[in-house]
Parts: C-alpha cells; sequence; structure tokens
C-alpha cells in the first residue's frame, strides 16, 4: 500500500506573536541584527511571519516612544532603524594605558615592516627564476641561442659578410633625404602645370591627354609607398632609429629600388 501523502496544510504552523513585550523583543533584536531601516512589511516577511504586519507596527511605533528605535519617513513610505549601541567613554587611566602598549609595540610594527619587505624581495627573486622542474628545457633553449649567435659570429670572424659602417647608412639617408625632396618638388610643378592645361577641359578629355602623353598612373605599390610613413612630408631623414622603423624603411627603399630598376 503505497505511503500517504503529507498535506502541507496540515503540518503545524508556527504561532504569531501577540502585540506586546515579546513581540516588541523579537523586532527589536532584529534590526539591531540587521542594522539597517525596515518597515512593517518587511520585518513581517523577514521573520517568516512571526509577528504579523500589524503587530510589527505596533511594536515599532512602541519601541519608537521608548526610544528604543528611530523613526524616519521618507515620502510615504515610514521606516525604522535602531541606533547603533553607545561605546562608552574610556578612562583616563584607560587612554593611558593604551597609548603606552601602542608606543611599546611601535618599535615592533618597524621591525616586522622591515621583516616582510626583506622577504617579499627575497620571494620575488625566487618568483623570477625558473623552477628546477623547467631548467632542463631552459638549458636546452639557451644552448641553442648560444649555438646561433656563435655560428653568426664565426662568419663575422670568416669575412664572409660585408659589414657596414655607420658613416655608410648615414650617407645612404642623407642621400634619401635628398632626393626625395627633390621627387616631391617635381612630383609637386607637374600636378600644377597639367591642372593648369586641363583646367578649362572635362575629365574625359583630360584623361585622354594624358594617355596620348603616356602618362600612366602609378602601380599600386608606388601609391603604397607615396602614401606610406617613409614618403610623408615633414619625416625627419636619416639618423638612428628603432630597429622595426628601420627594416620598414629598408623594405621600402628596396621596393623603390626594383620599382626604378623596371622603369
Amino acid at each position: 500500500m503505497p505511503p500517504k501523502k503529507t498535506d502541507k496544510s496540515d503540518a503545524p504552523k508556527e504561532k504569531s506573536l501577540k502585540a506586546g513585550s515579546e513581540a516588541e523583543k523579537k523586532v527589536l533584536d532584529y534590526l539591531r541584527q540587521v542594522k539597517r531601516p525596515y518597515g512593517s512589511t518587511d520585518i513581517s516577511a523577514n521573520l517568516k511571519n512571526q509577528v504579523t504586519k500589524a503587530v510589527a507596527q505596533k511594536a515599532l511605533l512602541a519601541l519608537t516612544s521608548q526610544n528604543l528605535v528611530i523613526q524616519k519617513t521618507y515620502g510615504k513610505q515610514t521606516v525604522f532603524v535602531a541606533p547603533p549601541s553607545p561605546t562608552p567613554a574610556l578612562s583616563s587611566d584607560e587612554l593611558a594605558a593604551l597609548r603606552a602598549k601602542y608606543e611599546s609595540l611601535a618599535p615592533q610594527i618597524v621591525e616586522v615592516k622591515n621583516a616582510v619587505r626583506l622577504l617579499t624581495a627575497s620571494l620575488n627573486d625566487i618568483l623570477s627564476t625558473p623552477p628546477t622542474a623547467d631548467l632542463p628545457t631552459v638549458l636546452a633553449e639557451e644552448t641553442d641561442k648560444i649555438a646561433s649567435r656563435r655560428a653568426r659570429l664565426d662568419k663575422l670572424r670568416a669575412g664572409s659578410t660585408t659589414l657596414v659602417r655607420q658613416s655608410d647608412v648615414d650617407g645612404v639617408n642623407n642621400e634619401w633625404v635628398h632626393w626625395r625632396k627633390e621627387w616631391v618638388a617635381r612630383k609637386g610643378i607637374w600636378k600644377e602645370a597639367f591642372s593648369y592645361l586641363v583646367s578649362d577641359l572635362p575629365a574625359s578629355e583630360a584623361q585622354d591627354l594624358l594617355d596620348s602623353l603616356g602618362v600612366d598612373p602609378p602601380a599600386d605599390d608606388v601609391a603604397k609607398l607615396e602614401q606610406s610613413e617613409l614618403c610623408r612630408p615633414g619625416r625627419a631623414g636619416g639618423g638612428r632609429g628603432g630597429g622595426a622603423g628601420k627594416v620598414k624603411k629598408e623594405e621600402e627603399m628596396k621596393m623603390a629600388e626594383v620599382k626604378v630598376e623596371q622603369g
């Protein structure tokens, strides 16, 4: 035979407190526990209806009259809050004892702070070093770096690689700055002259004139070079810069040289 289901309505319900000192104590203890304002409806709900809304309201008003809670009104809503417990004042002897204890502990505080600083620095040193389990991997990586750099050094010592002096690099940069200015100036003269010639012509005839003169629009790589940082007006030429900037400049110079040779 299946067990008989228990109806929740048959379970005994906890009786609500009636208005009086017991309900007031329940409400006051709750407000002191939560340390925040509540209304009678919220208090009744939070206490699981151990006090009804009406009993909670009567208890709150009674506690207010006894100066045990403070009543505050915000618009149409009224809330109640338990004031914080007053801190007992210390006597002069107690204050002197606390001051003496603080002064006796002050040197120890300094010592502990210094010890913490030293231990923190030691911990950072330990954390910055690889753990023992990773040492074989780190050793292999460093060995590969040494072998690679030694191979480069051997090539340099054997004379198979031509070293470029800084004066040669500066000379190339100065040449680039000079001819870049010439290129910018001549391109400006060409644009001004051509604009003057076609000022009264429609766009189609201006294009026909370009075709008849054999002037082709710049290729994509040339147009990209003209709009790059390398050809930007007012850019300082030459000099020593970052590694990434030098690599980019060298690539763009090679592109320009290849285009000139093809032309």
